[in-house]
């Protein structure tokens, strides 16, 4: 219990029942607890087996949690909090390294002991000249009777001494090997609790891409027929047969030079991803084109890295090869804010992913060839600069299921894909 309040254990884990603490009970008794925690099967413990586990039916989990939403869990958000904190605290244990061999010593004997004892009685007791000479200069420096008790107080101690510091070194030892194996099993549990749930999400996720292409194919069908129909009534202007007809604006002009528009161009922009990027670029409400990094997001770190804006994890900033990246200087003015259509799982994010809906700016559009999906790259609003994200994971407008929106708006609307 010390060790739970001087970590700052919540409540939750500083429990005063020793076989409900984390912190103290034994394995068993460690195991239910993140099994429940983790609304895991304790039968098959969240492993998929055959025959199908017939505790939870092939679930996988304690206790049917119904989703309503699909970035819901099957577990309470509570709970991963305290497996959390848990996690924390296991990782936090001070590992005792004071505890070191002591120094071996030489131990006397009992019958050495006594034998020495004896020789000092015998000199107290002698009348020989030359004992009695000893003695006297023995007892001008130093007390020979408390010398001889506390001498033999040392080598009769010394043997309990060395079992004590065996016995604290080897139940510290397991205690350290207990906790270890808690952590693991811990984080087992937890691992599979958290990839259980986004296999889930994943699964509900490629429901919504269909629907999310299906809107996002009209959605460049309404855009070229609006082009289209510009077109026609501008050329009628020029034959004086109607009046002056709305001009594109800015953005619709700095991607009509980026468009492919002639059948050569169109074949190549295909073949290219030019024609799906600026489809994309058009349905995010965007139109920058960067040629310092080529529409990448990244630029060359100066050798060295001396400003420490590298973001290539390992990188050792050679000075004589130097490969790693940075966030485009140049890409920085570029603040349209986009949203996640669904979660973004990432090293990066504080709990492994951004939640569908976060806000972010988007820096820049990259054409992948042979059709494939153009990459963004986007920054988040905790700074961090993610690249070679698919565009079509992102969003102009949120959607108003996403978690993100407040309960009051969150209602069975559909999602805005424009």
């Amino acid at each position: 219990m010390l060790l739970a309040a001087m970590l700052g254990v919540s409540s939750v884990l500083a429990m005063d029942d020793e076989l409900n603490n984390p912190l103290t009970c034994n394995m068993t008794n460690f195991k239910r607890i993140v099994l429940e925690k983790t609304n895991t099967c304790s039968a098959c413990e969240g492993i998929r087996k055959t025959p199908m586990c017939q505790t939870c039916l092939g679930r996988l989990t304690q206790k049917y949690l119904p989703r309503q939403h699909r970035y819901d869990n099957d577990y309470e958000s509570a709970e991963m909090k305290a497996i959390n904190e848990l996690e924390t605290t296991l990782t936090q244990v001070p590992v005792h390294t004071a505890i070191k061999d002591l120094p071996e010593l030489k131990l006397m004997a009992q019958a050495e002991i006594q034998a020495f004892t004896t020789y000092i009685n015998n000199l107290g007791t002698s009348r020989l000249p030359h004992d009695e000479q000893l003695k006297r200069e023995l007892e001008e420096k130093i007390d020979l009777g408390e010398t001889v008790a506390q001498l033999t107080k040392v080598f009769t101690d010394l043997p309990k001494i060395y079992q004590i510091h065996k016995d604290v070194k080897a139940e510290i030892k397991a205690k350290g090997e207990e906790n270890a194996e808690k952590l693991n099993t811990l984080r087992k549990f937890k691992n599979g609790a958290l990839a259980r749930n986004r296999s889930a999400y994943d699964a509900d996720c490629v429901k919504r891409r269909k629907e999310f292409k299906t809107a996002k194919i009209t959605n460049y069908e309404h855009k070229r027929l609006a082009r289209k129909k510009l077109a026609i009534e501008l050329k009628m202007y020029g034959l004086k047969k109607t009046n002056k007809p709305a001009s594109a604006d800015s953005m619709d002009k700095t991607l009509a030079e980026l468009r492919p528009n002639y059948w050569f161009t169109k074949k190549v922009g295909q073949f290219m991803g030019n024609k799906y990027r600026t489809n994309e670029m058009e349905r995010l409400g965007f139109a920058e084109k960067c040629t310092t990094c080529k529409d990448s997001g990244l630029e060359t770190c100066e050798r060295g890295n001396p400003n420490n804006t590298c973001i290539t994890l390992g990188c050792s900033h050679s000075w004589w090869w130097n490969s790693c990246k940075k966030p485009c200087t140049a890409c920085a003015k570029n603040t349209q804010e986009v949203y996640l259509s669904e979660r973004l799982y990432t090293s990066k994010a504080p709990n492994g992913y951004y939640e569908e809906g976060t806000a972010c700016q988007l820096k820049a559009i990259d054409n992948k060839y042979f059709g494939r999906t153009p990459k963004a790259t986007i920054r988040m609003y905790d700074g961090k600069t993610l690249t070679d994200i698919p565009s079509t994971r992102l969003l102009r407008t949120r959607d108003p299921r996403s978690p993100q929106m407040d309960s009051g708006n969150a209602g069975s609307e559909s999602p805005d894909f424009s």
